[in-house]
């Protein structure tokens, strides 16, 4: 596994237009609702919302930083790479997203990740690099982070 290979400079700006879809999409768009229908989700979503804030620097680390490398890792160059070979692309994409969904445990954060994880699928697939998935989820994060974050310590 080599993290920094097939980089390009499309990859990069699909990266950026991916965290910026993403928050677009999911944060302003498809989140708001899946939080109506789902409640109790949304109340344990804020509570770790709160949590966050408790430490925001080395919450910054972990969410824009180690979740999205440790993630990729797993679920684009382990799972998804692995499975395409024996399942096909199109199962392998199906099966990365669904098991990326639920390592967010979490109704609202499930439904939103498995659309992001076709899209990351989609986007690993397009430039066969783990570091461009990497960089579109950490982008995604750390504006999603900021977003939250910001008003609360202003």
């Amino acid at each position: 596994m080599q993290l920094l290979s097939n980089i390009s400079f499309a990859g990069i700006m699909l990266a950026g237009g991916c965290s910026l879809l993403f928050f677009l999409l999911l944060d302003r768009g498809l989140d708001p609702i899946f939080e109506g229908m789902f409640p109790q989700s949304e109340q344990n979503y804020q509570e770790m919302i709160e949590s966050l804030m408790k430490s925001p620097i080395t919450s910054l680390i972990q969410v824009c930083v180690l979740a999205p490398v440790i993630e990729e890792i797993l679920m684009r160059e382990v799972v998804l790479g692995g499975l395409k070979k024996s399942c096909g692309t199109a199962t392998a994409l199906l099966i990365s997203a669904a098991l990326f969904a639920c390592l967010h445990f979490n109704m609202v954060q499930t439904l939103s990740a498995f659309v992001c994880g076709i899209v990351l699928g989609l986007l690993y697939i397009r430039t066969n690099s783990v570091f461009c998935c990497m960089m579109a989820h950490g982008g995604y994060n750390l504006i999603s982070y900021v977003a939250m974050i910001y008003p609360q310590i202003r």
